[in-house]
Protein backbone atom coordinates (compact mmCIF):
# COMPACT_ATOMS: atom_id res chain seq x y z
CA UNK A 1 0.00 0.00 0.00
CA UNK A 2 1.52 3.54 -0.89
CA UNK A 3 2.81 5.54 1.59
CA UNK A 4 0.83 8.94 2.60
CA UNK A 5 3.00 11.76 2.82
CA UNK A 6 -0.01 14.13 4.39
CA UNK A 7 -2.60 13.81 6.97
CA UNK A 8 -5.60 15.48 7.21
CA UNK A 9 -9.06 15.97 6.91
CA UNK A 10 -11.06 19.13 5.09
CA UNK A 11 -14.87 17.46 4.86
CA UNK A 12 -18.05 17.83 6.14
CA UNK A 13 -18.14 19.57 9.81
CA UNK A 14 -21.01 17.37 10.68
CA UNK A 15 -18.83 14.08 10.77
CA UNK A 16 -17.50 14.22 14.08
CA UNK A 17 -15.20 11.15 14.67
CA UNK A 18 -13.24 10.60 10.77
CA UNK A 19 -10.98 7.61 9.98
CA UNK A 20 -8.64 8.10 7.43
CA UNK A 21 -8.63 6.15 4.48
CA UNK A 22 -4.95 5.44 4.39
CA UNK A 23 -3.26 3.23 7.73
CA UNK A 24 0.54 3.72 6.25
CA UNK A 25 2.95 6.42 6.98
CA UNK A 26 6.58 7.41 7.38
CA UNK A 27 8.19 9.30 10.30
CA UNK A 28 8.34 12.11 7.87
CA UNK A 29 4.58 12.22 6.53
CA UNK A 30 3.04 15.59 7.23
CA UNK A 31 0.13 15.71 9.75
CA UNK A 32 -2.38 18.37 9.83
CA UNK A 33 -5.47 19.49 12.18
CA UNK A 34 -7.60 22.16 12.07
CA UNK A 35 -8.76 24.34 14.14
CA UNK A 36 -11.44 22.54 16.53
CA UNK A 37 -9.99 19.17 15.65
CA UNK A 38 -7.97 16.81 17.16
CA UNK A 39 -6.10 13.93 15.91
CA UNK A 40 -5.70 10.35 17.36
CA UNK A 41 -3.48 7.46 15.83
CA UNK A 42 -5.25 4.37 17.19
CA UNK A 43 -3.94 0.95 17.15
CA UNK A 44 -4.93 -2.42 18.40
CA UNK A 45 -7.82 -0.65 20.80
CA UNK A 46 -4.83 1.35 22.27
CA UNK A 47 -5.32 5.26 21.61
CA UNK A 48 -1.88 6.41 20.88
CA UNK A 49 -0.41 9.73 20.41
CA UNK A 50 -3.07 12.81 19.77
CA UNK A 51 -2.12 16.03 18.59
CA UNK A 52 -4.21 19.43 18.65
CA UNK A 53 -4.81 22.07 15.81
CA UNK A 54 -1.36 22.44 13.98
CA UNK A 55 0.95 21.24 11.46
CA UNK A 56 3.68 18.58 12.34
CA UNK A 57 5.97 16.34 10.53
CA UNK A 58 5.64 13.12 11.99
CA UNK A 59 9.45 12.24 13.90
CA UNK A 60 9.93 9.70 16.43
CA UNK A 61 10.11 12.61 19.51
CA UNK A 62 6.54 13.66 18.42
CA UNK A 63 5.25 10.11 18.37
CA UNK A 64 6.45 8.56 20.88
CA UNK A 65 3.76 5.91 21.58
CA UNK A 66 3.67 4.67 18.14
CA UNK A 67 7.62 4.65 18.23
CA UNK A 68 7.94 2.71 21.17
CA UNK A 69 5.08 -0.08 19.97
CA UNK A 70 6.50 -0.35 16.35
CA UNK A 71 10.17 -0.34 17.42
CA UNK A 72 10.78 3.14 14.97
CA UNK A 73 14.38 3.91 15.01
CA UNK A 74 15.51 7.64 15.39
CA UNK A 75 16.60 9.83 12.64
CA UNK A 76 15.98 8.95 8.91
CA UNK A 77 12.54 7.55 7.40
CA UNK A 78 10.57 4.74 9.28
CA UNK A 79 7.26 3.63 7.77
CA UNK A 80 4.65 2.47 10.35
CA UNK A 81 1.05 0.77 10.07
CA UNK A 82 -1.71 2.66 12.26
CA UNK A 83 -4.83 4.37 12.06
CA UNK A 84 -5.53 7.89 12.73
CA UNK A 85 -9.10 9.37 13.36
CA UNK A 86 -9.41 12.93 13.32
CA UNK A 87 -12.15 14.15 15.38
CA UNK A 88 -14.64 17.37 15.34
CA UNK A 89 -14.26 19.50 18.95
CA UNK A 90 -17.76 20.68 17.99
CA UNK A 91 -20.26 22.05 20.53
CA UNK A 92 -23.21 20.42 19.58
CA UNK A 93 -25.80 22.41 21.45
CA UNK A 94 -29.79 22.54 21.65
CA UNK A 95 -29.98 18.40 21.04
CA UNK A 96 -33.79 17.83 22.54
CA UNK A 97 -34.36 14.89 24.96
CA UNK A 98 -37.47 13.70 26.61
CA UNK A 99 -38.29 10.69 29.03
CA UNK A 100 -39.25 7.55 26.66
CA UNK A 101 -41.98 6.50 28.99
CA UNK A 102 -43.47 8.09 32.38
CA UNK A 103 -42.06 7.98 35.87
CA UNK A 104 -43.75 7.81 38.84
CA UNK A 105 -43.63 10.71 41.04
CA UNK A 106 -44.70 11.49 44.72
CA UNK A 107 -45.91 14.40 45.70
CA UNK A 108 -44.20 15.93 49.09
CA UNK A 109 -47.66 17.69 49.84
CA UNK A 110 -49.84 14.84 49.19
CA UNK A 111 -48.47 12.26 49.22
CA UNK A 112 -50.14 11.03 46.18
CA UNK A 113 -47.90 9.16 43.22
CA UNK A 114 -48.65 9.93 39.74
CA UNK A 115 -46.78 9.52 36.46
CA UNK A 116 -44.83 11.95 34.51
CA UNK A 117 -42.68 12.37 31.55
CA UNK A 118 -40.36 14.91 31.09
CA UNK A 119 -38.63 16.58 28.45
CA UNK A 120 -36.14 19.59 27.87
CA UNK A 121 -32.51 20.02 25.66
CA UNK A 122 -29.26 19.90 26.28
CA UNK A 123 -25.60 20.72 24.49
CA UNK A 124 -22.84 18.32 24.53
CA UNK A 125 -18.89 19.35 23.68
CA UNK A 126 -15.82 16.80 23.14
CA UNK A 127 -13.21 17.71 24.88
CA UNK A 128 -10.72 14.08 24.73
CA UNK A 129 -10.89 12.64 22.05
CA UNK A 130 -8.56 9.72 23.02
CA UNK A 131 -11.70 8.68 25.77
CA UNK A 132 -14.48 9.37 22.99
CA UNK A 133 -12.14 6.91 20.48
CA UNK A 134 -11.62 4.08 23.05
CA UNK A 135 -15.33 4.08 24.15
CA UNK A 136 -17.27 4.30 20.96
CA UNK A 137 -14.66 3.85 17.85
CA UNK A 138 -15.74 0.39 16.41
CA UNK A 139 -15.17 -0.38 12.59
CA UNK A 140 -17.18 2.69 11.39
CA UNK A 141 -15.27 4.24 9.25
CA UNK A 142 -16.82 8.10 10.60
CA UNK A 143 -19.21 8.74 12.83
CA UNK A 144 -21.63 11.66 12.05
CA UNK A 145 -23.18 14.59 14.78
CA UNK A 146 -26.55 12.70 14.02
CA UNK A 147 -25.06 9.36 15.26
CA UNK A 148 -23.14 11.32 18.25
CA UNK A 149 -25.97 12.89 19.27
CA UNK A 150 -28.18 9.60 19.03
CA UNK A 151 -25.99 7.71 21.19
CA UNK A 152 -25.40 10.57 24.10
CA UNK A 153 -29.23 11.66 23.89
CA UNK A 154 -30.37 7.28 24.80
CA UNK A 155 -27.21 7.35 27.65
CA UNK A 156 -28.38 10.74 28.97
CA UNK A 157 -31.86 9.58 28.83
CA UNK A 158 -31.82 6.21 30.80
CA UNK A 159 -29.45 8.31 33.07
CA UNK A 160 -31.93 11.11 33.29
CA UNK A 161 -34.81 8.56 34.02
CA UNK A 162 -33.11 7.25 36.99
CA UNK A 163 -33.10 9.95 38.50
CA UNK A 164 -35.56 12.44 37.34
CA UNK A 165 -38.08 11.01 39.63
CA UNK A 166 -36.61 11.40 42.61
CA UNK A 167 -35.76 14.85 41.97
CA UNK A 168 -39.68 15.72 41.00
CA UNK A 169 -40.47 14.40 44.06
CA UNK A 170 -38.95 17.27 46.25
CA UNK A 171 -41.43 19.83 45.09
CA UNK A 172 -45.10 19.38 44.67
CA UNK A 173 -46.68 19.22 41.63
CA UNK A 174 -47.66 23.06 40.63
CA UNK A 175 -44.46 24.08 42.16
CA UNK A 176 -41.89 22.68 39.24
CA UNK A 177 -42.07 25.77 36.74
CA UNK A 178 -40.09 27.71 40.12
CA UNK A 179 -37.20 25.12 40.06
CA UNK A 180 -36.82 24.14 36.65
CA UNK A 181 -33.26 25.86 36.90
CA UNK A 182 -32.32 23.54 40.31
CA UNK A 183 -34.16 20.19 39.38
CA UNK A 184 -31.76 20.96 35.94
CA UNK A 185 -28.53 21.62 37.73
CA UNK A 186 -29.40 18.31 40.11
CA UNK A 187 -30.11 15.99 37.09
CA UNK A 188 -27.06 17.27 35.31
CA UNK A 189 -24.91 17.06 38.30
CA UNK A 190 -25.90 13.53 38.59
CA UNK A 191 -25.34 12.50 34.86
CA UNK A 192 -21.99 14.81 34.34
CA UNK A 193 -19.37 12.35 35.66
CA UNK A 194 -21.27 9.45 33.41
CA UNK A 195 -20.62 11.34 30.62
CA UNK A 196 -17.08 12.58 31.05
CA UNK A 197 -16.01 8.97 31.38
CA UNK A 198 -16.38 9.46 27.62
CA UNK A 199 -14.73 12.68 26.97
CA UNK A 200 -17.53 14.43 26.14
CA UNK A 201 -19.17 17.34 28.58
CA UNK A 202 -22.59 18.21 29.11
CA UNK A 203 -23.74 21.99 28.58
CA UNK A 204 -26.42 23.87 29.09
CA UNK A 205 -28.90 20.60 30.28
CA UNK A 206 -32.33 21.84 30.86
CA UNK A 207 -35.72 20.22 32.23
CA UNK A 208 -38.36 22.57 29.74
CA UNK A 209 -41.74 20.69 30.79
CA UNK A 210 -43.12 18.08 33.10
CA UNK A 211 -46.10 16.40 31.40
CA UNK A 212 -48.27 14.67 34.03
CA UNK A 213 -50.69 12.01 33.27
CA UNK A 214 -54.00 13.68 32.72
CA UNK A 215 -56.22 11.59 34.87
CA UNK A 216 -53.30 12.55 37.56
CA UNK A 217 -53.56 15.85 37.17
CA UNK A 218 -57.29 16.20 37.24
CA UNK A 219 -56.42 14.56 41.07
CA UNK A 220 -53.44 16.32 41.75
CA UNK A 221 -55.71 19.70 41.41
CA UNK A 222 -58.72 18.29 43.40
CA UNK A 223 -56.22 17.59 46.09
CA UNK A 224 -54.76 21.09 45.94
CA UNK A 225 -58.57 22.70 45.72
CA UNK A 226 -59.16 20.10 49.08
CA UNK A 227 -56.55 21.19 50.73
CA UNK A 228 -56.82 24.88 49.93
CA UNK A 229 -60.57 25.10 51.09
CA UNK A 230 -59.22 22.96 54.23
CA UNK A 231 -56.94 25.90 54.75
CA UNK A 232 -59.47 28.55 54.29
CA UNK A 233 -62.62 26.68 56.61
CA UNK A 234 -59.36 26.20 59.44
CA UNK A 235 -58.77 30.00 59.08
CA UNK A 236 -62.34 30.88 59.48
CA UNK A 237 -63.28 28.57 61.80
CA UNK A 238 -60.03 30.23 64.45
CA UNK A 239 -62.56 33.17 64.34
CA UNK A 240 -65.43 31.95 65.73
CA UNK A 241 -66.29 32.84 69.03
CA UNK A 242 -69.51 30.84 69.88
CA UNK A 243 -70.37 27.77 67.57
CA UNK A 244 -74.26 27.09 68.85
CA UNK A 245 -75.80 24.12 68.12
CA UNK A 246 -78.15 25.10 66.11
CA UNK A 247 -79.44 28.26 63.52
CA UNK A 248 -81.70 29.83 65.74
CA UNK A 249 -79.56 29.21 69.02
CA UNK A 250 -77.09 31.17 66.55
CA UNK A 251 -79.05 34.04 65.95
CA UNK A 252 -80.01 34.50 69.03
CA UNK A 253 -76.29 35.15 70.25
CA UNK A 254 -75.22 37.33 67.44
CA UNK A 255 -78.68 39.32 67.92
CA UNK A 256 -79.61 39.63 71.07
CA UNK A 257 -76.68 38.69 72.85
CA UNK A 258 -74.33 40.77 70.69
CA UNK A 259 -71.71 38.24 70.17
CA UNK A 260 -69.45 38.38 67.14
CA UNK A 261 -69.17 40.97 64.33
CA UNK A 262 -70.91 38.23 61.71
CA UNK A 263 -73.18 35.76 62.06
CA UNK A 264 -73.40 33.15 59.14
CA UNK A 265 -76.87 31.13 59.01
CA UNK A 266 -79.23 29.85 57.46
CA UNK A 267 -80.87 32.16 54.81
CA UNK A 268 -84.15 32.10 56.63
CA UNK A 269 -82.89 33.64 59.63
CA UNK A 270 -81.28 36.32 58.34
CA UNK A 271 -84.70 37.20 56.73
CA UNK A 272 -86.20 37.06 60.42
CA UNK A 273 -83.45 39.25 61.40
CA UNK A 274 -84.07 41.92 59.04
CA UNK A 275 -87.75 41.57 59.61
CA UNK A 276 -87.15 42.22 63.18
CA UNK A 277 -84.06 44.37 63.39
CA UNK A 278 -84.62 46.33 60.36
CA UNK A 279 -81.83 49.33 58.81
CA UNK A 280 -79.56 47.45 62.11
CA UNK A 281 -77.89 44.47 59.69
CA UNK A 282 -76.90 43.89 56.63
CA UNK A 283 -77.55 40.32 54.79
CA UNK A 284 -74.67 39.17 51.88
CA UNK A 285 -75.71 36.34 49.78
CA UNK A 286 -73.10 34.07 48.33
CA UNK A 287 -72.58 32.76 45.06
CA UNK A 288 -72.87 29.67 45.65
CA UNK A 289 -74.51 27.90 48.72
CA UNK A 290 -75.71 24.69 49.75
CA UNK A 291 -79.69 23.66 49.91
CA UNK A 292 -80.64 22.58 52.93
CA UNK A 293 -84.33 20.52 52.87
CA UNK A 294 -85.27 19.31 56.32
CA UNK A 295 -87.11 15.63 56.00
CA UNK A 296 -90.82 15.68 56.54
CA UNK A 297 -91.97 12.07 56.86
CA UNK A 298 -95.30 10.71 58.74
CA UNK A 299 -93.80 8.27 61.36
CA UNK A 300 -96.76 5.49 60.73
CA UNK A 301 -96.19 3.89 64.44
CA UNK A 302 -96.86 7.41 65.85
CA UNK A 303 -99.33 8.19 63.88
CA UNK A 304 -101.35 4.74 64.46
CA UNK A 305 -101.43 4.90 68.19
CA UNK A 306 -102.10 8.31 68.33
CA UNK A 307 -105.11 7.84 65.20
CA UNK A 308 -103.59 10.96 63.36
CA UNK A 309 -103.01 9.44 60.11
CA UNK A 310 -105.38 10.79 58.03
CA UNK A 311 -104.26 14.23 60.07
CA UNK A 312 -100.71 14.01 58.93
CA UNK A 313 -101.22 12.84 55.57
CA UNK A 314 -103.38 15.81 54.95
CA UNK A 315 -101.11 18.47 56.72
CA UNK A 316 -98.21 16.97 54.24
CA UNK A 317 -100.59 16.90 51.20
CA UNK A 318 -101.24 20.58 52.44
CA UNK A 319 -97.45 21.71 52.54
CA UNK A 320 -97.03 20.98 48.38
CA UNK A 321 -99.90 23.16 48.01
CA UNK A 322 -99.85 26.35 46.22
CA UNK A 323 -101.10 28.23 49.44
CA UNK A 324 -98.71 26.53 51.30
CA UNK A 325 -95.66 27.43 49.42
CA UNK A 326 -96.96 30.87 49.35
CA UNK A 327 -96.63 30.93 53.12
CA UNK A 328 -93.38 29.49 52.90
CA UNK A 329 -91.97 31.83 50.60
CA UNK A 330 -93.61 34.96 52.96
CA UNK A 331 -91.48 33.22 56.02
CA UNK A 332 -88.05 33.59 54.49
CA UNK A 333 -87.84 30.17 52.94
CA UNK A 334 -87.74 28.84 49.60
CA UNK A 335 -90.38 27.14 47.79
CA UNK A 336 -89.81 23.73 46.34
CA UNK A 337 -92.36 24.19 43.46
CA UNK A 338 -90.55 26.40 41.23
CA UNK A 339 -93.29 28.48 39.41
CA UNK A 340 -94.17 29.67 43.11
CA UNK A 341 -90.09 30.15 44.21
CA UNK A 342 -90.36 32.78 40.22
CA UNK A 343 -92.91 34.65 42.66
CA UNK A 344 -90.11 35.38 44.98
CA UNK A 345 -87.08 36.10 42.76
CA UNK A 346 -86.87 39.93 44.33
CA UNK A 347 -86.53 38.28 47.78
CA UNK A 348 -84.86 35.16 47.25
CA UNK A 349 -81.48 34.95 44.72
CA UNK A 350 -82.08 32.90 42.17
CA UNK A 351 -79.14 33.33 40.80
CA UNK A 352 -77.36 31.97 43.41
CA UNK A 353 -75.50 28.20 42.68
CA UNK A 354 -76.80 25.86 45.08
CA UNK A 355 -75.35 22.44 46.21
CA UNK A 356 -77.20 19.35 46.99
CA UNK A 357 -76.17 16.93 49.12
CA UNK A 358 -76.32 14.63 46.15
CA UNK A 359 -73.26 16.66 44.86
CA UNK A 360 -71.47 15.41 48.38
CA UNK A 361 -72.18 11.33 47.02
CA UNK A 362 -75.41 11.53 49.87
CA UNK A 363 -75.83 11.06 53.43
CA UNK A 364 -73.72 7.71 53.99
CA UNK A 365 -70.69 9.55 51.93
CA UNK A 366 -70.97 13.30 53.44
CA UNK A 367 -71.24 12.22 56.83
CA UNK A 368 -67.80 10.08 56.04
CA UNK A 369 -66.07 12.56 54.17
CA UNK A 370 -67.09 15.24 56.71
CA UNK A 371 -68.03 14.31 60.26
CA UNK A 372 -67.20 11.23 60.94
CA UNK A 373 -63.95 10.93 63.43
CA UNK A 374 -61.04 12.24 61.83
CA UNK A 375 -62.75 13.60 58.94
CA UNK A 376 -62.68 17.08 57.92
CA UNK A 377 -64.50 18.78 60.16
CA UNK A 378 -62.54 17.31 62.82
CA UNK A 379 -59.17 18.46 61.06
CA UNK A 380 -60.08 22.11 60.51
CA UNK A 381 -62.11 22.10 63.82
CA UNK A 382 -60.47 19.58 66.47
CA UNK A 383 -57.00 21.69 67.04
Amino acid sequence: MAIQEVIKYEGDNDILIYKHPAEDFNTLSQLIVHESQEAVFFSDGQALDSFKAGRYTLETKNIPLISKLRNLVTGGVSPFHTEVYFINLATMMDIPWGTPSQVTVKDPNYGYSYSAGASGSFGLKIIDGRKLLINLVGTEQEMSTANIQKYFKDLIVTRVKNCIAVELSRYSYNEFNQHLNDISENVAGLIRDDIAEYGIQILNFFLSAVNINEDDLIELKNLDNSMAQKAFMKQLYENVLVMDSGARGSTTTFVENGQGEVLLAWENEAFTTLDSYPDEYEMITPSVSILAQPSVAIVDDNAKSNHTEDVCKEYLDYLYSDEAQKLIGENGYRPVKEEILQEFSSKFDLQMKLFTIEDYGGWDEAYKTFFDDGAMFDEIYGD
